[in-house]
């Protein structure tokens, strides 16, 4: 296996707790409808992922350093659709071990079917599936718990013959589980791209893990400001925030080549929905898959010809 890789300065995350304000009348209010909005506001503002606490109308979310200035350390957030206010509070994450706390946290093996199984180098090796997938996270995104991370793996199962000599691009890769994924369903090359140092290093030290025999280049940053070449990737994945797809389309619109793939997750059914097939439509995108897990849904699109 080939690598290159782009690294910048590692970066610092915040991590926010949200609390319904005593002004509120917590019974009237159904946690598990304004929590999911909750994080959609704050998403909107640069935030990266949430821990969601219903039973105690409590919510954690983290943004990195480039957000920071978003909000202050403390205050009060209110929703714009919603009667509702919540207090919060701030602290700075310290760095972690996610390879300690995953083992201890007791991660369980992922199985998709007989076709891929998704498995940390202490586990047993699967007796019957076609392909595994190894992963030692060393930050929090992508271990293949999420449902969206199972949806985008499932999606890439059934495109498997779509991914045969593929160039495929794994944007906001996290530990690169989709695009490890790809290359073990045949791609030819892979790039791997998110905008923390650490993820990016977890990416290519996973893709090492695995032994993958083809070309694998790992950057960090944000993927419009990378030079990378017009219609070179026949696969994009983006399991990332529905704003950041959106921000993002003009851009994935380019790197594709005319039929290429794109697949993507990270947002909710209902109108998140809506507005990214309408958008991806609009920009010359038409629908092949759909998947659904609880309120999440992963979505899988080809490039039509300009």
């Amino acid at each position: 296996m080939s690598l290159s890789v782009l690294l910048c300065p590692k970066m610092r995350y915040k991590q926010y707790t949200f609390s319904l304000s005593h002004e509120a009348h917590a019974a009237e209010w159904d946690a598990t409808i304004y929590l999911p909005i909750l994080s959609q506001s704050l998403a909107d503002i640069g935030f990266e992922t949430f821990e969601e606490y219903p039973e105690e109308g409590r919510l954690v979310g983290y943004v990195c350093e480039r957000f920071f200035s978003a909000l202050p350390s403390e205050g009060v957030w209110h929703l714009e659709y919603l009667p509702l206010s919540f207090t919060y509070t701030s602290s700075d994450c310290a760095s972690e071990n996610w390879n300690s706390r995953w083992e201890a946290e007791s991660f369980t093996p992922l199985a998709l079917g007989e076709d891929l199984y998704v498995r940390a180098p202490y586990h047993a090796p699967s007796p019957c599936a076609a392909r595994e997938l190894l992963l030692e996270p060393r930050c929090a995104f992508g271990s293949g718990a999420h449902h969206t991370t199972q949806m985008m793996l499932s999606l890439l199962l059934e495109e498997h013959s779509a991914l045969a000599h593929a160039r495929v691009l794994d944007v906001g890769c996290g530990t690169g589980v989709l695009g490890i994924a790809a290359a073990l369903l045949g791609a030819e090359r892979v790039s791997f791209v998110d905008i923390d140092a650490t993820a990016v290093e977890n990416a290519r030290h996973n893709a090492e893990l695995n032994g993958l025999r083809v070309p694998c280049s790992f950057y960090e940053g944000i993927l419009e400001e990378l030079a990378l070449d017009t219609a070179s990737f026949d696969c994009l994945l983006a399991n990332i925030h529905r704003n950041i797809i959106l921000h993002d389309l003009p851009r994935y619109k380019t790197l594709l080549s005319p039929g290429g793939l794109l697949l993507v997750s990270g947002f909710y059914q209902g109108e998140d929905e809506q507005i990214i097939t309408s958008a991806l439509e609009r920009m010359g995108f038409a629908l092949r898959m759909r998947k659904e897990s609880g309120e999440w849904v992963a979505l899988s699109f080809t490039s039509l010809s300009n």
